[in-house]
């Protein structure tokens, strides 16, 4: 095993917490700076969006729950009240606004993402004690 991947091994909740940080201020701070269209292979600007936000803010409660020790129940309530914050956070921007439809779509992103996560980790083997 080489040092490096020992390294991450060590710090992984680190690098979970590094990661889902950073893609929390990505979407906040990007509120402000995607308006217009989206459309995309044939699919309309709600649709782009929609699958947008299902994919970020499900990733994003999969690595707050690895950073939490993959407490998934606080993941999950830790990341809708990110969600919640982001969607009242766009009333205060000039040309977006907040939309229970994209909420709706976060909560459902942020809930299969995690439950998958956890059905993913109840069928990894375990190691064998020594």
């Amino acid at each position: 095993m080489t040092a490096t991947i020992r390294l991450i091994q060590r710090y992984h909740r680190m690098l979970a917490l590094a990661l889902a940080a950073t893609g929390g201020a990505v979407l906040y701070f990007a509120a402000s700076l995607f308006i217009g269209d989206y459309g995309l292979v044939g699919l309309d600007d709600d649709a782009v969006r929609a699958i947008a936000h299902f994919c970020v803010y499900g990733a994003l409660a999969v690595f707050v729950a690895k950073a939490l020790w993959n407490l998934h129940a606080l993941a999950w309530l830790l990341t809708v009240l990110f969600a919640t914050a982001e969607e009242l956070h766009q009333l205060f921007v000039q040309y977006r606004f907040a939309c229970v439809g994209d909420w709706s779509i976060n909560v459902l992103g942020i809930t299969i993402c995690l439950i998958a996560a956890h059905v993913l980790q109840q069928r990894r083997p375990r190691p064998l004690p020594m």
